[in-house]
């Protein structure tokens, strides 16, 4: 069991929405299109469901996005939707590109965590990353901001999240020095 867990703040989750909301945008402009060109009436109706879905979607999303911690996973559920519409459809390239956009989404934008044990240190990202504690010439919490200076040079500084339960920085820092000198 990890003696601190620090949860870093993801700068770049705006971004991703962003990127997401556009996806998903084209998705149901590529629908609309099918649903006024085409003439297969299954087709039309698959596309007519795909929109409904991208609408829905997106009033949830704009309902629960202040209110929900959970509102990302709106965004799983239309992918997943769109890939399963898609394969109705028969165009599997686009499923398979649904597939993958609702992976790196996932992988995106998921809780940055950082676990210090009494042997190592694990970056819970993709893949999972373990550090011993014998690479690491520092480690410092100060001002919500996390610094692990490497021995190979490399350093990694990142803000901290606000949390329930926040790290106490005395514990945290006397508990890596520790670390740090029995490792020496």
């Amino acid at each position: 069991m990890p003696k601190f867990e620090i949860v870093l703040k993801n700068e770049k989750i705006k971004l991703y929405n962003r990127i997401s909301f556009l996806a998903i945008t084209i998705n149901g402009l590529i629908f609309l299109y099918f649903c006024f060109a085409s003439s297969y009436k299954q087709i039309i109706l698959l596309s007519a469901a795909g929109v409904l879905i991208i609408l829905s979607g997106f009033f949830l999303i704009y309902k629960f996005y202040k209110t929900k911690p959970k509102w990302k996973v709106v965004y799983i559920i239309i992918f997943d939707l769109l890939m399963v519409i898609w394969v109705l459809i028969g165009n599997y390239w686009a499923a398979g590109t649904q597939l993958v956009l609702s992976f790196l989404f996932q992988v995106a934008t998921r809780k940055l965590l950082v676990s210090f044990f009494e042997n190592r240190i694990i970056f819970h990202s993709f893949p999972e990353r373990t550090i011993q504690w014998s690479g690491v010439n520092n480690v410092i919490l100060k001002d919500d901001l996390l610094t692990i200076d490497f021995k190979n040079n490399k350093i990694i500084q990142q803000l901290i999240k606000e949390t329930d339960e926040p790290v106490n920085e005395k514990e945290f820092n006397d508990f890596c020095k520790e670390r740090l000198k029995s490792e020496a």
